[in-house]
């Protein structure tokens, strides 16, 4: 994925209520982007912020909330195109590959090359394990691994490549894992968890999801809400599970509450406050910056 330029340089234009205010892009390069900014004194200078995290941004072509003050989106708009996005791996591998990255490292740093024969503690963990390992994101994951720079981590990624491939007759495939970026469960769970949607959008969010899974089959219904539930369980054991968690609440998908309002209240926040220094952040959707103040330093070409 590349980051957009012209549309964040378009975007990222909007004044914060401290009265600072974001004037466009500066650049991007590395694995940072360069946001020009006008801090509260009337002096311009520069944000540094990580780039990883406006990857989904740029794919969506939506600013989240917690780099702007107030929803920058239009919540119909960024509805129709989570739905037309639905069959695209790509999107589900930004939301989800922090998640996927966790067994390809716990399997490297185990030795484990046979994939095929890999199990858990329990029946249900070895659905669960073997659903992730099938899906197109996990081995879109590890054919990138099979062409690190790393040649001790390349040569493990190579070897568990093939042994992915064969077949296994003692563990059932009724969860379709190859259909995974079709299920407008997962997809707009992975959205919540991304800065996306406030409390009083959820419901429309849950809605656009509800009319996606009303359009398909009565088995194939069946079957994204039972991907969706086993993907919960294992996103639970991550710590990654907020998003899809509060949307299955929303749509009442189980009897018990499955995220505590202390972790709703958590999910959305915004970025209230720039400031008047230059300003670096190692960022991380839903949590709060890291700000490091530096001295200020004039930039030419700001208006």
């Amino acid at each position: 994925m590349m980051i957009d330029e012209e549309w964040l340089d378009q975007s990222l234009r909007y004044e914060f209520p401290d009265g600072g205010r974001f004037v466009g892009l500066l650049g991007a390069g590395g694995s940072n982007i360069v946001i020009a900014c006008i801090g509260v004194d009337g002096r311009p200078f520069a944000m540094r912020v990580s780039k990883e995290p406006f990857l989904l941004p740029c794919y969506l072509r939506e600013v989240p909330n917690w780099i702007a003050p107030s929803p920058q989106y239009d919540v119909d708009r960024l509805n129709d195109k989570l739905k037309g996005a639905l069959g695209d791996p790509m999107l589900l591998l930004l939301l989800y590959k922090e998640f996927i990255d966790i067994p390809i490292q716990n399997l490297y740093h185990a030795g484990v090359t046979e994939l095929d024969t890999t199990t858990g503690e329990t029946a249900e963990d070895t659905e669960r394990l073997w659903f992730t390992m099938r899906t197109p994101l996990f081995r879109y994951r590890l054919a990138e691994a099979c062409n690190d720079r790393d040649r001790t981590f390349r040569e493990w990624a190579q070897k568990a490549a093939t042994s992915l491939d064969r077949p296994r007759d003692d563990v059932s495939d009724r969860l379709a894992p190859t259909l995974i970026a079709e299920n407008p469960l997962i997809l707009w769970g992975g959205i919540l968890s991304r800065g996306y949607f406030t409390d009083d959008e959820l419901p429309l969010a849950a809605a656009a999801v509800q009319t996606c899974l009303t359009e398909q089959s009565r088995d194939r219904a069946t079957l994204f809400i039972n991907q969706a539930g086993t993907l919960l369980l294992a996103l639970a054991e991550a710590g990654y599970s907020t998003g899809l968690a509060i949307l299955g609440d929303e749509l009442g998908l189980s009897e018990e509450p499955l995220v505590t309002q202390e972790v709703r209240t958590r999910r959305v926040h915004f970025l209230d406050a720039i400031g008047s220094a230059p300003t670096e952040w190692n960022d991380s959707p839903g949590s709060n910056p890291r700000r490091t103040r530096r001295p200020r330093k004039r930039l030419p070409g700001i208006e």
